[in-house]
């Protein structure tokens, strides 16, 4: 029994943590799905912030610490559907008094943002052969994406617990954009939110074949902004 025990819970654990990207993974892209359903019902302005924090912390106590395996996950979107912000001359920050929540602010647990892909890497086989992000500022793990379209939560009053720079924009038309202070109004091909389960504050390395081991990636078509899962 004892050696059979020693087996098990490793198993288990990988098909815990396995399940627990599953499940995030989805509720992302429901996440996603309902902020362009929203933009284009409401002829609004959409924007989904993402921030990962310390996940070794405790949440309530130690909120947006930044760090590894805590990813936090909000949509807002404009009170009178207004864009918030010249393309030529980006805000630093949204204007709060002109924004409304379309949802509660959503924490995942042992979830890590990775960049997956890098600039101009070849798509991996099998159930994770996707398109190629044309540019690290399209794909939301890499450090080099930072939208200039910045938010706080709570939107208005109290003391802000989250600052969002990692946002996807979602117009009236369901086109989907990463407003940057350098990209005008450009629409890239293709958008991803890279995946992977952590430990505490840590993110295992991923492995050689990315058609192996427990991570998945969102991509955005960014024309449609419809989007697709991909999963080992």
């Amino acid at each position: 029994m004892v050696i059979i025990m020693a087996l098990a819970v490793p198993m288990m654990n990988s098909l815990k943590g396995a399940g627990n990207v599953t499940k995030a993974v989805y509720d992302i892209n429901g996440i996603l799905n309902q902020a362009r359903t929203y933009a284009i019902a409401n002829n609004a302005y959409v924007w989904v912030g993402f921030f990962e924090e310390d996940g070794s912390k405790n949440s309530a106590v130690n909120e947006a610490t930044p760090g590894i395996g805590r990813v936090i996950v909000v949509s807002i979107s404009s009170k009178n559907g207004t864009r918030n912000y010249d393309t030529a001359n980006p805000p630093g920050k949204l204007d709060s008094t002109n924004l409304c929540a379309i949802d509660k602010l959503q924490k995942f647990d042992s979830l890590h943002l990775s960049s997956l892909n890098g600039q101009g890497a070849v798509p991996a086989i099998g159930g994770m052969a996707r398109p190629v992000i044309m540019d690290n500022n399209y794909d939301l793990g890499n450090p080099a994406c930072v939208a200039s379209t910045g938010f706080s939560w709570p939107l208005q009053g109290g003391v802000s617990r989250y600052t969002f720079s990692k946002i996807i924009n979602f117009d009236p038309r369901g086109v989907v954009r990463i407003q940057s202070a350098s990209n005008g109004d450009f629409i890239p091909p293709y958008i991803e939110i890279g995946l992977q389960s952590a430990h505490g504050n840590v993110a295992p390395s991923l492995p050689s074949d990315q058609n192996q081991g427990n991570h998945a990636a969102i991509q955005i078509d960014g024309m449609t902004g419809s989007t697709r899962i991909y999963r080992p």
